[in-house]
């Protein structure tokens, strides 16, 4: 027996319909070449970059602003392949793959999929801990 089981729904879902930001934190790791000139370059070897998604929603009649888990899928499905575990000069051909162009092509594909209702407020993206590039709506 669960502490839960008891519980029925609540009278009341929606308490407030207010515009509300929520964040989601995405983590992958990809090799990359950097290029600073047509023969200056950085390799950069199993990278750990570390990207906020911050979406700017009303809260739904039954208290939910975005379904974190449709974000989840959005990322997997259509962002992941191409980002995680991969060399990103690969599936990204037609650009230098700078963190400040990957950081505007993740917030322009997550704009193709997000849900109606859903926007972007801001994309962070971390090269470093120490280092990040942040793009608006």
């Amino acid at each position: 027996m669960s502490r839960l089981d008891g519980i029925k729904a609540p009278s009341q879902f929606e308490i407030h319909a207010e515009p509300v930001t929520v964040e989601q934190h995405f983590t992958f790791h990809a090799d990359n070449r950097i290029f600073f000139s047509d023969t200056a370059y950085k390799d950069l070897f199993h990278h750990e970059y570390t990207f906020v998604l911050s979406l700017k929603a009303l809260t739904s009649k039954l208290g939910i602003a975005v379904d974190f888990h449709e974000i989840d899928r959005i990322y997997r499905d259509y962002l992941e392949p191409k980002l995680n575990d991969v060399c990103l000069n690969t599936t990204l051909p037609e650009m230098n793959t700078t963190v400040e162009n990957i950081g505007y092509w993740i917030r322009e594909q997550f704009k193709q999929y997000l849900p109606d209702g859903v926007g972007i407020e801001q994309l962070t993206i971390y090269e470093t801990p120490k280092h990040a590039v942040i793009l608006k709506g």
